[in-house]
């Protein structure tokens, strides 16, 4: 109350001194030369800062937290609390001007006018243009992106390096985005009429402003950042002139407030006395940084200043560093306290610059109560380390009893020349500790990480962007889907100036070297001086000498690496926050350890910050559990509170990870009123799409995620190439609606197929609450059989593989009719222990994708099938035994497309020759393909192609003479690599394709018989085995997806379903956020084009309150109030709700809490 009765009384006596400023001071609006003051009044421009978990109101004329506008503290944090942390901030300037003190303020009110100095008044170009990096993506939504005024002074990228500002989309450029959200404006001290608080001559200056900040949900979150750029306009010099950040806090509770500083950081801050009225045990700390203070040369007593050390590139402003110079730090810090007789408020100039020279208002210094020494920053003991008065620690509560604190930071004296300027940064920071203390050790955390961020002129990594969240309801369960942001969150990359231990040495931090031991269990330490016996072990470890803030060297970089889910408590995020899940990539890295401040312990410590376990991405969780509340169901009607981040990761950034913005959203658990009962459950039906045309043996499938969410229609899903053809790519069309849902997914099995990583099937994106899930076939062998023996065709085939060893395909089927000699023979390897299909097929290919390569190359063979053909011609194989090239009756060729016999071409055997008669023929020995010693087997045999491909006998008869002029196969012959990839040595022209394979005669005949007696002793002539490969998806696929059967029948509104929560309402209701509010929300209500009236009646039938509902909702709230907005008594009312469908009648009982007057 005291602050309100001052304030009114400041202004009351502002006016009255204005009356009389304005009459005595009209004839002298001239400066020391006799010209006429050039600043122009304008009307202020009022705005707001929410960029982040600040909301702060500000003005355009030196109030950077402005009262003013809502009648209470002008800075809200967190976000939507309705909790404040500062009552009123502004920007002071003071100096000399022939001997004169002279000043321009920003305090309860301003003496700074909106403008460049020298505009014309009322122009509305002078006003607060505040930009959202979100509008780069629809720039004409934002009339402040389209007139940001570059010509003014507002930062801006000129794309097209043309001078001019031409904005997106019509032409390239835009404001400078330094942070998520910008705040530009400009302003001057020239109208004299202004001058009102301490009642000076105009300083001749004008100040443009660049504020902004990061929406981040770490520490930067909590941080507000100003660039002020001041210019002599007045054509005289400002001798000992002075910059000053003022504030009075108000941190929650304005009663009970302490203040200090910390000068190694340049931070003032003020904390709590303990717990607070607002913000309970656990108050924050709010601070301010001075990261850049005015710029002035070099003295000899710099010799400590790294601005000032022999080869230092010297201070810095805009933006370049200045040999000699440096940058002013803070230079006092003062403060003074509501009604107190000597902290008390400035009431002159003179007192006014007084303070932001580090004295007390009437000229005498502060002492130090604690040393008994002067001081010109006061209370610059950390309050940690304090025990109570005399204890060495000057703090606060030494001097004074907490209560309401004003504060005023300080740099300077310099001198500001005519037509000079300067550049200034400080910022704005809050932290959270666990009690008041611990918020100060926050406080002085964060303050180091706003400094490495200055250090690196804000070149801050960009933090991931938070992916599309969608929401679906069941009348117990919420159904959160999201995608990336059009692929924007996966691909996330976001370069990092600073590095950290341990970089390897091609980044650029700079090292030292450090010695450590380790003493093992028998080791002996004796004497004073510490004797450490031969047991001992030394190691040399490379150190952190100093982390790198330099644009030079090798940088790193955050990469994207999964998803977060949280329920928090409230949509401020205030109060309890919990993870309830995390989807990562499987990658090998999973829970992420980094240091940070732990307000529990109120240090920094090294703990896990994120939880990865590679899980795989997923896009949808379905939550039917209240997380903060020991996992009870959800309540239907309940309000809950979700968010869904994307979080990147490097290992050597500070910190290791950063999280994109938490986008809280408000859910209730719902059916909607007009929608029947869901045909499925989330997650249980799976709808597997018809493959239309193609000849592939992939698979679509549609998994309904949201019931409520399912259409009804059909969709296509397509494949082609991507833009660079290194991938297959799929889209989603609504064929029923002709709407392009997804374009170019590379998601097939869980794998990107673009990059090759593993993201698991959750990836796959989520349309019209379905996941549309596309797998490739497995790379193996699908079929082994015959498609002809000595008497031709064979109907439908015959099979040719042990089934019953796991071979797939017709395996036995129609076998009978494989031989018309009545022999049968199966596919498979000469290697009998690897008898088994899943040892097969990666043993026979283990050569395909290059030298020794124990998983197969598959991949390398298909699409394409293979045929062996036995033929009255045959075809020649090297005897590898001998290095012979001779003749076999035996063709084996790659038949590509089975339908395009054009692409068709002949390869080559080489067999070893078992039985060492210099022929390829049946070998005297068993195939464990079955279990009686009964399967003998044809020698076996290697596949190799030539490295051209060409369809035909060409590169066959290439190959034949190679071998046969080189025998011993040298140039000709390589292992080292398979179909589709580089050669691996000069003179190379074969490549590998299949290695031990054989053809087992199926009990055949004994092989321990002598003499030795078969029913075949090589498949007949005319016969062709044939060996198929899985088919990939490709770009002649498509597939249909029809969901007719899945959709959710509408109904027609029933008004009987209205009903009205809680009731009874006995003085409290869990959605109410503040001890003044009161609710009841009423649910059912017609949504979309639906409306509804509620009346309510008391009991004696009198019109208490209307509510007129048509905001698309099935809810409308009602706080308790009657139509005068006065709280209604404890008793029973009748609500009348009227719909176009029918009318309800609801009784309703209240019963208001007790209250009690506890401030006079």
């Amino acid at each position: 109350m005291k602050k309100y009765l001052q304030t009114s009384l400041k202004w009351f006596l502002t006016i009255a001194v204005f009356q009389v400023v304005s009459v005595t001071d009209a004839a002298v609006r001239t400066d020391a030369q006799g010209g006429v003051f050039l600043g122009k009044t304008l009307m202020a421009d009022s705005g707001q800062f929410d960029g982040n978990r600040i909301r702060d109101d500000l003005e355009n004329n030196g109030m950077l937290v402005s009262h003013r506008i809502s009648g209470h503290s002008g800075m809200e944090w967190p976000k939507g609390s309705h909790k404040y942390i500062n009552y009123a901030s502004g920007i002071w300037i003071a100096g000399k001007v022939g001997g004169d003190i002279r000043t321009a303020v920003g305090e309860y009110g301003p003496e700074f006018v909106a403008g460049p100095w020298g505009s014309e008044s009322g122009g509305s170009e002078h006003q607060l243009y505040i930009v959202n990096k979100a509008d780069l993506a629809d720039p004409l939504a934002s009339d402040d992106f389209q007139n940001w005024p570059a010509d003014l002074g507002a930062p801006w990228v000129d794309v097209d390096e043309d001078g001019v500002y031409s904005p997106m989309p019509a032409g390239p450029d835009h404001p400078d985005f330094v942070g998520d959200q910008v705040i530009w404006w400009v302003m001057n001290d020239g109208d004299i009429a202004e001058h009102s608080i301490f009642h000076t001559l105009p300083l001749g200056v004008e100040v443009q402003m660049t504020l902004w900040g990061y929406d981040r949900p770490d520490a930067f979150g909590d941080m507000m950042f100003v660039k002020a750029l001041i210019i002599n306009k007045s054509g005289q010099d400002v001798d000992d002139t002075i910059i000053g950040l003022w504030a009075d806090p108000d941190l929650g509770d304005a009663g009970d407030d302490f203040v200090g500083c910390d000068v190694d950081l340049s931070l003032g801050f003020c904390y709590n006395d303990g717990a607070d009225a607002d913000y309970g045990s656990d108050p924050p700390a709010i601070g301010y940084d001075f990261f850049q203070g005015p710029l002035v040369p070099c003295e000899e007593a710099d010799s400590t200043n790294a601005d000032c050390l022999p080869g230092s590139p010297g201070g810095l402003s805009y933006g370049v560093r200045h040999e000699g110079m440096k940058n002013l730090p803070m230079s006092s810090f003062t403060k003074y306290i509501n009604g107190d007789p000597v902290y008390s408020d400035p009431n002159d100039a003179i007192e006014a610059y007084n303070y932001m020279s580090g004295i007390l208002g009437v000229g005498t210094p502060f002492v130090n109560s604690e040393t008994g020494e002067t001081s010109l920053f006061v209370h610059a003991d950390d309050p940690n380390n304090n025990t109570g008065v005399g204890d060495g620690v000057w703090v606060d509560s030494d001097d004074h009893a907490s209560g309401d604190r004003r504060f005023l930071m300080n740099a300077g004296p310099f001198t500001l020349a005519a037509e000079d300027s300067q550049e200034v940064v400080f910022g704005m920071l809050i932290a959270r500790g666990s009690d008041a203390l611990t918020s100060v050790t926050a406080l002085k955390v964060a303050d180091q990480l706003a400094q490495l961020a200055y250090d690196i002129q804000f070149a801050l990594p960009e933090s991931p962007v938070a992916p599309n969240v969608t929401a679906g309801t069941t009348g117990d369960a919420i159904i959160l889907s999201w995608d990336d942001g059009v692929n924007a969150a996966e691909s996330y990359i976001a370069e990092d100036v600073i590095d950290k231990l341990p970089v390897p040495v091609a980044f650029d931090t700079t090292w030292v070297t450090d010695i450590t031991f380790d003493v093992s269990n028998d080791t002996t330490i004796v004497g004073p001086d510490t004797t450490i016996t031969s047991d001992t072990t030394f190691s040399f470890i490379q150190v952190i000498d100093q982390i790198d803030t330099t644009f030079e060297g090798a940088n790193t970089s955050f990469v994207f690496q999964g998803y977060n889910v949280y329920q928090l408590e409230t949509s401020s995020g205030q109060g309890a926050k919990k993870r309830i899940a995390t989807y990562d990539l499987i990658d090998g890295i999973t829970e992420i350890f980094d240091d940070v401040f732990d307000p529990t312990y109120g240090e920094t410590i090294n703990r896990r910050v994120q939880y990865g376990s590679d899980s795989g991405v997923k896009r949808s969780i379905t939550i039917d559990t209240d997380g903060l509340n020991a996992g009870i169901p959800l309540k239907t009607n309940r309000a809950y509170y979700f968010a869904v981040t994307t979080y990147g990761y490097n290992p050597y950034g500070i910190p290791r990870t950063l999280e994109s913005p938490t986008n809280i959203m408000e859910i209730r658990p719902q059916i909607a009123t007009t929608r029947g009962d869901a045909e499925t459950i989330s997650g249980t039906s799976s709808i597997d799409a018809t493959h239309g045309s193609g000849a592939s043996d992939g698979s679509v499938r549609a998994v309904v995620i949201d019931p409520y969410a399912v259409t009804g229609d059909e969709y296509q899903v397509s494949f082609h190439l991507n833009a660079d053809s290194s991938a297959l790519v799929w889209d989603v069309i609504n064929t029923t609606d002709g709407t392009n849902l997804i374009s170019g997914n590379p998601i097939q099995g869980g794998v990107d197929m673009a990059t090759g990583s593993e993201v698991g099937e959750g990836a796959n994106p989520i349309i019209e609450g379905l996941q549309i899930i596309v797998n490739g076939p497995p790379n193996e062998f699908k079929d082994f059989y015959a498609t002809q023996n000595a008497s031709g065709a064979i109907a439908g085939n015959a099979g040719a593989s042990a089934d019953y060893n796991g071979y797939p395909g017709m395996g036995r089927d129609n076998m009978e009719n494989q031989q018309t000699n009545g022999s049968t023979w199966f596919i498979t390897t000469s290697n009998g222990d690897n008898k088994n299909y899943e040892d097969f097929f990666p043993y026979v290919t283990r050569y395909s994708g290059g030298y020794g390569n124990p998983g197969g190359g598959m991949q390398y063979l298909i699409p394409d099938d293979f045929e062996f053909r036995f033929t009255e011609t045959g075809s020649k194989m090297l005897n590898r035994t001998t290095d012979l090239v001779v003749d076999t009756p035996l063709e084996i060729w790659n038949i590509g497309d089975v339908a395009d016999p054009s692409d068709d071409f002949q390869m080559m055997g080489l067999f070893n020759d078992s039985n060492e008669d210099g022929e390829w023929n049946m070998y005297q020995d068993d195939s464990p393909i079955s279990g009686a010693s009964n399967d003998p087997y044809m020698e076996g045999f290697y596949v190799v192609e030539h490295a051209d491909r060409v369809p035909g006998t060409a590169g066959y008869e290439a190959m034949v003479a190679a071998f046969t002029a080189d025998p011993g196969a040298s140039g000709a012959y390589e292992w080292a690599t398979g179909p589709g990839l580089p050669l691996s040595a000069p003179g190379q022209i074969t490549r590998v394709v299949l290695l031990n394979m054989t053809f087992a005669n199926w009990n055949g005949g004994d092989v321990t018989a002598d003499p030795f007696v078969v029913d075949a002793a090589i498949p007949e002539t005319g016969t062709v085995f044939r060996m198929v490969t899985t088919k990939p998806n490709s770009a002649s696929d498509v597939f249909t997806v029809s969901t007719s059967s899945y959709m959710t029948a509408n109904t027609t509104f029933d008004p009987q379903g209205i009903n009205v929560w809680p009731n009874p309402y006995f003085g409290y209701n869990p959605e109410e956020r503040t001890t003044l509010e009161r609710r009841v929300t009423f649910t059912h209500l017609p949504e979309a084009d639906g409306t509804a009236t509620i009346r309510i009646f008391n009991l004696a039938g009198q019109l208490i309150k209307k509510l007129d509902h048509n905001d698309g909702t099935q809810y409308e709230v009602w706080d308790l109030t009657n139509n005068f907005n006065i709280p209604v008594s404890s008793g029973m009312y009748i609500a009348h709700v009227v719909t176009d469908q029918g009318d309800m009648v609801l009784k309703i009982a209240i019963v208001q809490p007790e209250e009690r007057i506890d401030v006079y």
